[in-house]
């Protein structure tokens, strides 16, 4: 089930910045650095926490699709995102819309920090 891993692929240069804005404790950290891994073939999702960034791939092909630059600086406990830049490569990911790509993220977040899955905000059929 690792075989994600060989597939991980960069960001294409096809992207967009969106403002975003959240603080993570140190605890959030930590409970990030397990990762989103995916843990049988419906899982559709990988989140990395990397050194300055959290990351999220799709686990069938690799595809970059979120990247969360991430922030330490004096008086941040954890680490602070300050934006969201996504995938808008139209072969890799069809969404285009700017309030799915937040939805998307505090979903995958959601899921991350908690270990558990959690329904998507959206019908599963416009999944992008």
């Amino acid at each position: 089930m690792r075989d994600w891993l060989t597939k991980v692929q960069p960001m294409p240069r096809q992207r967009v910045e969106l403002p975003y804005s959240r603080e993570f404790s140190p605890e959030e950290l930590r409970a990030l650095a397990r990762g989103l891994l995916p843990e049988d073939f419906d899982d559709r999702w990988v989140g990395l926490l990397r050194e300055g960034s959290i990351d999220f791939h799709r686990s069938w092909t690799g595809y970059h699709i979120h990247h969360l630059p991430l922030e330490r600086g004096p008086g941040v406990a954890g680490a602070v995102a300050t934006k969201l830049v996504v995938n808008r490569d139209p072969r890799q990911y069809r969404n285009t819309d700017p309030q799915r790509d937040l939805e998307q993220v505090e979903w995958l977040l959601r899921w991350m920090l908690s270990g558990e899955r959690h329904p998507p905000p959206w019908p599963l059929h416009q999944a992008g």
